[in-house]
């Protein structure tokens, strides 16, 4: 706390001085309990930082790997495709003895794709929704969070007025004192 000093001199530089020592002393549980309080609420907002960040990442991350799955399943495709048209140009080569072997390997082939895309789209579909449930997670954290912090501001609010309430009392006793001791310096 910063030292109690004076502007004055004389007889009412003590009289403020000691009042101001003895202010002090009283306020000074009320100055240690807003000190704790401004550090409890940093750290809990700087625990909500991180763990809004860490979120983020995992947002981030679950983007990147619906990205790689999306890439995956393009150039499953594409070769698959290939394949296929590989298929087609051998068949249309050979001889009609091979033919049939070769209509059974694109149709293999096909059902085999399909099978893939299926599962593509189903694990597309559970990324969704894992995405989804994340979101209104998120949405629901920020919201009760707003609703703590809203809570916490009419705390601090209420409270910052009985302080000013508690020192609007405190001068006017404080004036009625020195006023007082003026008086009786007076006779």
């Amino acid at each position: 706390m910063p030292p109690v000093v004076s502007n004055r001199s004389g007889a009412i530089a003590r009289a403020e001085l000691w009042l101001k020592q003895h202010l002090k002393r009283a306020t000074r549980w009320y100055a240690w309990e807003q000190v704790n309080f401004n550090a409890a609420v940093h750290h809990a907002l700087h625990d909500l930082i991180e763990l809004i960040s860490s979120q983020e990442r995992s947002i981030a991350d679950l983007h990147e790997q619906v990205n790689q799955l999306k890439a995956e399943s393009q150039t499953r495709t594409a070769e698959l495709s290939g394949a296929i048209q590989s298929a087609r140009l051998e068949f249309m080569a050979q001889q009609r003895a091979t033919a049939e072997a070769h209509e059974r390997l694109i149709v293999e082939q096909a059902a085999a794709l399909a099978e893939l895309r299926a599962a593509l789209k189903g694990r597309d579909a559970e990324l969704d929704n894992r995405l989804e449930i994340l979101g209104n997670e998120m949405r629901e954290r920020a919201q009760s969070l707003q609703e703590e912090q809203r809570v916490l501001y009419r705390q601090l609010a209420l409270e910052s007025r009985e302080a000013a309430l508690r020192e609007e009392r405190a001068r006017r006793k404080s004036e009625a004192l020195l006023e007082e001791l003026q008086s009786r310096i007076d006779r």
